[in-house]
């Protein structure tokens, strides 16, 4: 068996002939079998007993043997010259490539990690288009419209009281009661325009005289009310007795009121037709 040309015999160990480092920085004759690189000047090398084939040394170490196909001293064989081939020589850093890697181990994890992408992305999209759309349910909630008491400011209560009574008073006879009650709780509040609202014109005359008139009375309070309904009243005209009422007002002073009120159902409200009282002492 010949050697590589520039190369110069190593003595041999278990059959395994090892190269000192090729003389001359140039490329040889021969392409190492295993990674398809010339094998340079000064680099450490393995010729194969068997077949003559030119090796670089890591080359020949990672294939654990001959890398020319068909040779007797290929991987399955060459183990036991293996561990006697020793470590490779020196390396000229000039000259000096990078490791050989295993290239058919890379293209083969890089496939697996392909096809496992393209696996997942395929059940995805079948997964996806076998299973059956949920109907849309589209919930209308309504807000509650009742509201507590304990959220409500005095104002408000006190006009959600209001509509209350005039919704009762306005629904039957007995509401011409509460039409006057709720004419005197405005006054006693203050609220002079909301208890005009319950007077007719010729009850109370015009507007601005009628407030100018009780402004100028300014009723401080108003207690001990009671009204009452007079029997043979209708839907539409009710009478209503004055049972008690004392005022106290800033003009004229103390005052207790009997008498009566005639009501009337105008524009689907109790409003005050005629006012009959008369003044007492307290």
């Amino acid at each position: 068996m010949s050697d590589a040309p520039g190369a110069s015999d190593a003595t041999p160990v278990d059959g395994v002939k090892r190269l000192e480092a090729l003389s001359g920085p140039g490329p040889t004759a021969n392409a190492c079998p295993y990674c398809r690189f010339p094998v340079k000047g000064g680099t450490p090398a393995v010729t194969c007993p068997s077949c003559g084939a030119l090796h670089h040394a890591d080359c020949w170490q990672e294939n654990g043997g001959c890398a020319v196909v068909g040779c007797s001293n290929g991987p399955a064989t060459a183990g036991s010259t293996m561990a006697n081939v020793g470590p490779p020589l020196p390396i000229d850093p000039r000259t000096a490539r990078p490791p050989a890697r295993s290239r058919v181990g890379i293209y083969v994890l890089a496939g697996g990690v392909a096809a496992v992408l393209l696996l997942g992305a395929a059940t995805a999209l079948v997964v996806a288009s076998k299973t059956p759309k949920a109907n849309t349910v589209t919930r209308v909630v309504s807000e509650p419209t009742g509201e507590s008491a304990a959220t409500l400011t005095a104002a408000e209560q006190a006009e959600r009281e209001h509509e209350e009574r005039e919704q009762q008073r306005n629904s039957s006879p007995q509401g011409a009661v509460e039409a006057v009650k709720q004419h005197w709780d405005d006054i006693a509040s203050g609220n002079l325009g909301g208890a005009y609202e319950t007077c007719t014109a010729a009850s109370c005359e015009a507007e601005p005289v009628w407030l100018s008139n009780e402004r100028r009375e300014h009723i401080e309070s108003v207690t001990d009310r009671r009204f009452e309904l007079v029997p043979g009243g209708n839907a539409s005209e009710a009478t209503v007795r004055v049972a008690s009422l004392r005022t106290v007002a800033r003009e004229s002073g103390c005052k207790t009121w009997t008498g009566t009120y005639t009501m009337i159902k105008e524009a689907g409200a109790w409003r005050i037709s005629e006012v009959h009282l008369t003044p007492g002492a307290c």
